[in-house]
């Protein structure tokens, strides 16, 4: 499958999420997520454009701003049950992993 092609119309390429700032980390998630994942109705939805979410990804919360910005850590820590599993398939990591947490 080419980079830069889609099957629904309103999802966006990777070439235009790369363009407008977006992290690999996001990247990864909105590749894995379905219609239901919460980062990815942000920018479906069009609640906000691409350029005004990369000027101020707060915009999307926090959870949508750890993507965007590519901060793992924070992305699982504010992640809720549905973008937590989106997540860990995306990034085939746990969130005890990522977050360093120990293990019994």
């Amino acid at each position: 499958m080419e980079q830069n092609t889609t099957s629904d119309e309103r999802n966006y390429t990777i070439n235009q999420l790369i363009n407008a700032g977006a992290s690999a980390l996001f990247i990864d998630y909105y590749q894995n997520a379905d219609g239901s994942g919460s980062a990815r109705l942000t920018l479906e939805n069009e609640m906000f454009t691409l350029e005004k979410l990369n000027e101020s990804p707060h915009l999307g919360g926090g959870f949508f701003q750890a993507l965007w910005n590519g901060n793992k850590e924070k992305a699982f820590a504010r992640a809720d049950s549905k973008n937590l599993s989106i997540l860990e398939s995306a990034t085939g990591e746990k969130k005890a992993e990522v977050l360093n947490w120990p293990q019994a």
